[in-house]
């Protein structure tokens, strides 16, 4: 577990919409999500590993605070 929380309705609306950004690109893209991935061409996987990183890169996620 990252966080010891549930995000809020703001983070959730902020997670979604990343989420969606990123998505668009990659179905867009596919090459860019077969590079992120390294494997066959996977949007959603992609997209998944972009909100993923927002995450793991929030302070309270690195500090356990």
């Amino acid at each position: 577990q990252v966080l010891t929380r549930q995000p809020d309705e703001q983070e959730k609306k902020i997670l979604t919409r990343e989420y969606q950004k990123a998505l668009q690109h990659y179905e867009k893209n596919p090459a860019d999500s077969a590079r992120l991935t390294a494997g066959p061409p996977n949007p959603q996987l992609a997209a998944r590993m972009v909100v993923a990183s927002l995450i793991l890169n929030l302070d309270e996620a690195i500090t356990h605070e």
